[in-house]
């Protein structure tokens, strides 16, 4: 229960959520008869879906989160004891959906095996479980699989599959990699803050090793500044990272 109480909160806290809850005070505001707080529940409404569906705005917000973390080549980084990818850059086989499907943040798959065949470290631990239990395997499964085809040997490969959010990464991850001390890891640049100071907190050592970097700054001009829904899915991503490190600070996490 109380991880589908944080998805109904991040949910309603997102920008279509947001005005998806303004408008219906609108409605509940008119029915009341009071046309003017109706008026600027719609109104916000209207703004925030519009503000948060820019590709300006995302690379505004996505400067923020990714400043610490600029891009760095596998073979510019440094070594450590074990790398570390978490969950996030795939969505696992289902009954309807036969074939593991990538994301945006597939890319973290890639990195790592770059890394690992640099010599970076020698093994990969995933992390990463099936939140829902809609899956057929966890995603941790699914990752291993892809490492295998770009040419991480299985015995090299640790699975950490219990996982449903980021301090849960961490914790599980700390108890299946009891000995090691320095770890590289790999999540998107966006949520490396977030990630290191969950991992840094159970006692880990940490280089992170950011990718998936998103970046609109190569559109048109014009074009920068009008809605998109690819800006506005990741302005949402983007404030639920700005939101997940309040909340993981607010409970001691980081």
């Amino acid at each position: 229960m109380p991880l589908l109480l944080d998805k109904l909160l991040t949910a309603f806290a997102l920008p279509l959520g947001a005005a998806l809850l303004l408008a219906i005070l609108a409605l509940l505001a008119r029915g009341a008869r009071f046309p003017r707080l109706a008026l600027f529940c719609l109104l916000t409404a209207l703004v925030e879906l519009t503000v948060f569906s820019l590709p300006v705005t995302a690379d505004a917000i996505g400067a923020q989160l990714a400043a610490p973390y600029p891009p760095r080549s596998a073979s510019a980084t440094p070594a450590a004891d074990l790398i570390v990818i978490l969950g996030g850059g795939l969505e696992g086989p289902t009954a309807k959906r036969p074939v593991t499907d990538f994301n945006h943040a597939a890319d973290r798959l890639y990195y790592a095996a770059e890394l690992f065949h640099e010599g970076k470290a020698p093994a990969i631990l995933v992390s990463g479980g099936s939140a829902w239990g809609l899956s057929t395997e966890t995603e941790a499964e699914a990752s291993a699989a892809i490492l295998r085809r770009l040419g991480v040997p299985e015995g090299r490969l640790r699975l950490e599959g219990d996982s449903r959010n980021t301090r849960e990464n961490a914790l599980f991850s700390r108890t299946l990699a009891a000995e090691t001390q320095r770890i590289l890891l790999v999540t998107s640049a966006s949520h490396m803050r977030r990630a290191q100071g969950c991992f840094e907190a159970v006692g880990f050592t940490v280089t992170p090793a950011a990718t998936d970097f998103e970046d609109y700054s190569g559109m048109d001009p014009v074009l920068r500044w009008l809605p998109s829904h690819d800006a506005l899915a990741t302005n949402s991503r983007m404030l639920k990272e700005g939101l997940g490190l309040l909340v993981y600070r607010l409970r001691g996490w980081l």
